[in-house]
Order: structure tokens, then C-alpha cells, then sequence
């Protein structure tokens, strides 16, 4: 039985969506959480993206010999808030850290000045007669609320949350049938202090390299120990988000797994999700890509014929036969040019049932804003439960 690294299973038999034996016991919930994973693994990535982006920019500039542009990220703008039950994804929205400095807010009601910006979009006679006071209320702030209030009041603004989320400048959310309280400490800023606090760039801002012994523009001497600090944070969310993806596919389709899986680090082909069962292997790659190239295609392909020729090598050694093996790839953004991809993995293999690709035929708007608008959130879940049902009719 694969451990729980990240303490998903044992949340979710705290929550009562799995039992002691790891079976399924509320699938919907298992796929709200495993869906709020994954808008945590796509913000985090479009987040990165802009950092990777810039830091690209500034070694061009150092390749001219110019000085490199200073650059500074802007605020993580997705959060997710818990009202009510229920969870809160926010894609779109005006000045985040003013309203929620955590990217994970158990309640949308933390303060008490939201309730009263609120309180004009509910009825104004469930109000007036609190009725949504659920307890003795001895209203000792301000002579109109106390602590339990706000967790009362998250209650009743639940079902209203379309009437005043634009009064809070929201412009685009999704809600998530789960409380926020399941995601705690797995959705984090962690990551996002690795980006903001990167340790490659020296004093004077520039993109430092391993190789060099003194910064070309200021001469500070590179301490080389920066390039030896774990950055396992920085791909958290994805690996997190790998591990729970994979410990629901197992269990939906009686799989062993793997996820984020090296068969051999010195050829540093790690797969996302790693199913077995019997003598066939699946290995299941998801992408948030917003472009699946055919250099991403020609990596996965060469992952694959790695593993598939180390479980060969394997097989011979002991004097066995050797287990099928076959890779998904599937992807949140349409791909470019689907038939050219499908092609690339024929070059190595004969069986087209080898190597699948999975479209979503969906697309992003192709824009520099990270954010999300409220026209694609609003098909992004049928996007992302459509692709994995197809996944599982692969398995």
C-alpha cells in the first residue's frame, strides 16, 4: 500500500469520504477535493509561469551583455475561501491580499466588517430578526455580534454568495462542494515564498548561473550553497496533486501506484502517476500547459521507451516476461495541433494504443494576465471531470 506522504488518505477518512480500507465512501467529495487540488496545482503553475518567464528574459539580457532588468512578482491572485460548507475558488478578483492575506481563508466572514458589507444583499428580514443566529449571541462587538457569528453567518451568506461577491470586486469564482478546512496546510503560500525569495538571483538582482564564481555585473562572490537549497516546495502542489489523482484512479480501477515515480535517476524519467496491476503498467501524465508542444510530446515519448526498456532489461535478468506498458498523456488546454502529436510516438512505436493523447477541447484565452475569467471557470470542472472519465475508460 502506497504512503500517505501528504496526509491526503487520512484526511479524507477524517472526512468520512474514505474508510479505514481505503474505499470510496462519497465519490463526489473525493472528486471536489481532488478538483480543488488541481486549481491549486493550474493557479500555481500560471503563477510560476510569469517568474519563469522573466527570469528567461534576464538571461537573454546577461547573453547581450546588458545589464538585466530588476523584476518583481506580483501578488498570488487565486484564493480559496471557505463560506459556509462549502469552498470558494476565486480566479478573478481586485487587490486579494486587502481581503484575504492567506491563500487558504477557512471563512469568508473572518472579519466582522464583512458581515456588515453583506448584510444589504441578504433578506432584510432574516436579518432584522437574526435568525441565522444559530447561537446566545451576547454581542460583544460593537452590541451587534460575536465570535460565533461569523461562523452563523458564513451559513446563511452561502446561499447568497452570487448577490455580493461583486461587491467585493470578485469578478470570477467557482464554488467547491467540500469545507475549506479539508485543504488545510496542502493548499499554503510555501512554494510562493521559494519564487518570491529565489536564491539565484545576487544582490544586485541579476540571474546568477552555478558555474560562475562572481557576479559579472557587481563582482559579489557567488555562494554556491543557494543552488544546493531544496526546492521540493516549489512542486508541491503538482506533486500533490499527482499523489491524489493517482490514489484515485487505484481505487477506482483496483491499480497499484506510484506517483511522481523515478524508475532511474540517471535518466531522470520521473512520471507523474505509475498504475500497475498484474503484467500491465500505466503511466499517467498530466499537464496545466497552456501550449503541448512537440518538444513535451518527444520527452514523454522518450520516458516511456526508458521504462518500458528498463522493465525489459528487468524481465531478462530473472527469466521472466516482461508487462505491457503504455503512457496517457492528458492536458487542461486544447493542443495546437493534435494529429502532428499523435504521430510523434508512431516514429517509435508500432501500436497506436501506446501512447495516448487525451484532448480536452478546451481552451484559455491567450492573454498575459494570470488570472482566470469567469467564462472559462465556468467550464473548467466539466472540462476536468470530462478528461478523466476519459482517462478511466483507458484503464
Amino acid at each position: 500500500m502506497t504512503e500517505d506522504k501528504y496526509g491526503v488518505v487520512k484526511r479524507l477518512m477524517d472526512n468520512h469520504i474514505l474508510d479505514q480500507s481505503r474505499n470510496t465512501l462519497n465519490e463526489p467529495a473525493f472528486l471536489e477535493f481532488l478538483f480543488g487540488l488541481f486549481l491549486f496545482y493550474l493557479g500555481f503553475e500560471r503563477y510560476k509561469k510569469i517568474f519563469d518567464d522573466a527570469i528567461e528574459t534576464q538571461r537573454r539580457d546577461i547573453i547581450r551583455g546588458e545589464k538585466p532588468h530588476p523584476f518583481a512578482l506580483p501578488a498570488f491572485p487565486f484564493r480559496f475561501v471557505g463560506i459556509g460548507n462549502k469552498t470558494i475558488f476565486i480566479g478573478k478578483m481586485g487587490k486579494p491580499n486587502e481581503l484575504f492575506a492567506d491563500i487558504l481563508q477557512n471563512n469568508f466572514f473572518w472579519n466582522y466588517n464583512h458581515i456588515d458589507r453583506t448584510e444589504p444583499f441578504i433578506d432584510s428580514i432574516i436579518i432584522q430578526q437574526e435568525s441565522w443566529k444559530k447561537h446566545s449571541c451576547d454581542k460583544n462587538y460593537l452590541n451587534k455580534y460575536c465570535q460565533n457569528c461569523k461562523l452563523d453567518f458564513s451559513i446563511l451568506a452561502s446561499a447568497y454568495f452570487s448577490k455580493f461577491s461583486k461587491s467585493f470586486n470578485i469578478d470570477g469564482y467557482l464554488t467547491l462542494d467540500i469545507p475549506a478546512t479539508i485543504f488545510a496546510e496542502i493548499i499554503s503560500q510555501e512554494g510562493l515564498v521559494e519564487l518570491e525569495q529565489h536564491q539565484t538571483l545576487c544582490f544586485c538582482e541579476s540571474v546568477l548561473e552555478k558555474e560562475w564564481g562572481f557576479c559579472p555585473f557587481c563582482g559579489n562572490k557567488i555562494d554556491v550553497s543557494v543552488f544546493e537549497k531544496n526546492n521540493d516546495s516549489m512542486d508541491e502542489p503538482e506533486k500533490i496533486f499527482n499523489y491524489t489523482l493517482g490514489l484515485y484512479l487505484s481505487i477506482k480501477k483496483g491499480y497499484d501506484f506510484k506517483a511522481n515515480f523515478v524508475m532511474d535517476k540517471d535518466f531522470n524519467n520521473e512520471t507523474d502517476i505509475y498504475l500497475q496491476k498484474k503484467d500491465s503498467i500505466k503511466l499517467i501524465e498530466y499537464t496545466t500547459k497552456l501550449n503541448l508542444d512537440k518538444s513535451y510530446v518527444v520527452s514523454k515519448v522518450k520516458t516511456l521507451n526508458l521504462v518500458e526498456s528498463s522493465l525489459k532489461a528487468e524481465a531478462l535478468r530473472i527469466g521472466s516476461g516482461a508487462p505491457s506498458c503504455s503512457l496517457i498523456l492528458l492536458g487542461i488546454n486544447k493542443p495546437e495541433n493534435k494529429p502532428l502529436l499523435d504521430s510523434i510516438p508512431l516514429k517509435i512505436f508500432e501500436d497506436p494504443n501506446k501512447f495516448k493523447i487525451i484532448d480536452s477541447k478546451f481552451k484559455f484565452k491567450k492573454t498575459n494576465v494570470i488570472q482566470i475569467t469567469q467564462e472559462e471557470l465556468d467550464s473548467l470542472k466539466a472540462v476536468f471531470l470530462g478528461t478523466l472519465n476519459e482517462l478511466l475508460s483507458y484503464l
